[in-house]
C-alpha cells in the first residue's frame, strides 16, 4: 500500500461512522482497488469537512470523484441524512463536487433548512457546482433573512463562477 493509501486508511480508522457507511454501500464484489480509489477521491473533501478547511475545487479531484460516482450516490445520501455535522458537511461537498441533477434536491433541502449550519454547509456545496439550478438557488439565498446566509450566498456565487471557470479551463 502506498503512503497515500496508508494515510487514507488511517484517516478512515479515525472515522468509524464513515467507514461503516462506506463498507455498507460498496458491493460485495468490489475490489480493494475500488475501495482505495473511492477513499483517495474523497479524502480531500473529508479533510476539508472534518478539519475546517475551505472547500475549493482546486483541492478536489472532480474527475476522480466522478469515476466513483455510483457508490458515492448512496454513500452521500446516507451521510447527509444522519445527525453527524461533519459527515453531513462532507456528504454535501461531495454532492456539490459530483454536480449531478439527482444530488441537487438534497442540496436544496439543506439550503432551505432552518438549521443554520445545515444551510451554511449546503451553500458551501452549491459553490462547488456549475449548474444553473445552483446559481438560481444561491441568488434566492442572497435575499434570506439571516445576514450570514446572505453573505455566504454572495461568496458562493463568486466561488461558483470561479469553479465553473476552473473546470471549463481544464484541458
Amino acid at each position: 500500500m502506498t503512503n497515500d493509501g496508508a494515510n487514507t486508511e488511517q484517516m478512515l480508522a479515525n472515522l468509524p461512522e464513515l467507514a461503516a457507511i462506506i463498507t455498507k454501500h460498496l458491493d460485495q464484489g468490489d475490489t480493494e482497488e475500488v475501495r482505495l480509489q473511492l477513499l483517495t477521491a474523497i479524502r480531500p473533501v473529508i479533510e476539508a469537512a472534518f478539519f475546517g478547511e475551505d472547500p475549493t475545487p482546486a483541492k478536489f479531484d472532480r474527475e476522480a470523484i466522478q469515476r466513483v460516482a455510483v457508490p458515492l450516490r448512496a454513500i452521500t445520501a446516507e451521510m447527509t441524512s444522519g445527525g453527524n455535522a461533519d459527515l453531513m458537511r462532507a456528504g454535501l461537498m461531495i454532492i456539490g463536487t459530483l454536480d449531478e441533477p439527482d444530488g441537487f434536491e438534497i442540496l436544496r433541502a439543506k439550503a432551505e433548512s432552518s438549521i443554520d449550519w445545515e444551510r451554511y454547509s449546503a451553500i458551501d456545496a452549491l459553490a462547488l457546482t456549475t449548474s444553473d439550478q445552483g446559481r438560481a438557488l444561491l441568488l434566492t439565498l442572497e435575499k434570506h433573512a439571516d445576514p450570514e446566509t446572505r453573505i455566504r450566498a454572495a461568496k458562493g456565487l463568486a466561488a461558483q463562477a470561479l469553479t465553473k471557470q476552473d473546470w471549463d479551463d481544464r484541458p
